[in-house]
């Protein structure tokens, strides 16, 4: 989530490295073993949140956002970060998160303009941060809140850091495109 800026991630590893470090060593899971609980955790979450029971759905969509960010940790701590594995986890993440805005739509509580907005700039964000690394996540997370501040409010949120991340991904894109110009021009 933070390949962007290397300290931060070192510091969201180490963060996250406890609950690897019991989950890999003490019982033997796999970076993807982790990200499909996961992933379980968020259709489950999503489930309850549907139901309209959202301390139960709060508890799954907790448990999601601490499995996804022990799964990245124990790849790069113990060395098992493959491309493919983070293809996985991506794909987990954005299916995890459309079936979350679905439950969300379906029981009432958002429109669906709004879950089309957040999905696609979710969507654009994420296919920018392939390129780019800047990933500022935020989408789980703000849902987490929703109950409180309201899913509304939650999913602006969600928009305004995706946003963000196309942003500050485009400008870095343009700045390397003129950067490699430049250097053929002198070339």
């Amino acid at each position: 989530m933070f390949a962007f800026y290397p300290v931060l991630q070192k510091k969201y590893t180490g963060m996250f490295g406890v609950f690897g470090k019991f989950l890999h060593i003490r019982l033997g899971m796999s970076p993807l073993a982790v990200s499909c609980l996961g992933f379980l955790c968020a259709l489950i979450a999503a489930f309850f949140i549907f139901r309209l029971q959202f301390a139960v759905g709060l508890f799954f969509l907790a448990a999601s956002l601490i499995f996804d960010a022990t799964d990245g940790s124990i790849a790069r701590i113990y060395g098992l970060a493959s491309r493919s594995g983070a293809l996985i986890d991506m794909i987990f993440d954005r299916v995890g998160e459309f079936v979350l805005l679905l439950a969300l739509l379906k029981a009432g509580l958002i429109s669906i303009t709004l879950a089309a907005i957040t999905y696609f700039v979710t969507l654009a964000a994420t296919a920018f941060a392939h390129y780019t690394g800047i990933d500022f996540g935020m989408r789980r997370t703000a849902l987490f809140f929703g109950p409180f501040l309201g899913f509304t409010i939650s999913l602006y949120l969600t928009i305004a850091a995706g946003v963000c991340a196309l942003s500050v991904s485009t400008v870095k894109v343009l700045l390397n495109f003129s950067k490699s110009s430049s250097l053929r021009m002198r070339g």
